[in-house]
């Protein structure tokens, strides 16, 4: 083992002064196995999975942004329909006289 490894570390800086590649290539064991066209197949079908995937989730976000954003304009239409109907209480409560706005109290006449 040990006898490899100091030939390694021998060889190695040599080879690399004489310019000789000392590492397999990223797809070295596919070459082995398949031709390009194939493995450029199945590139392209990787990529198209990914970019449905992405498409997909982006989808899901616009629902989910859609959906968020329906329930902000319900929430803002209650609180105006809210405020709308305590205005007219208040403003019936004045006609009849039971409401004073600048004291701020309310005057019970049945009583």
């Amino acid at each position: 083992y040990r006898q490899a490894q100091a030939a390694v570390l021998f060889a190695l800086p040599r080879l690399a002064k004489l310019k000789v590649s000392t590492r397999r290539p990223d797809d070295y064991f596919a070459e082995m196995a398949k031709t390009d066209q194939h493995m450029q197949k199945i590139r392209h079908k990787l990529q198209s999975k990914q970019q449905a995937m992405e498409k997909s989730e982006k989808a899901k976000q616009l629902r989910a942004l859609r959906k968020y954003g329906k329930k902000v304009q319900v929430e803002v239409i209650q609180k105006r329909q809210k405020e709308k109907s305590n205005m007219m209480n208040q403003i019936k409560k004045y006609q009849k006289g039971e409401y004073y706005p600048r004291k701020g109290y309310f005057i019970d006449l049945v009583t």
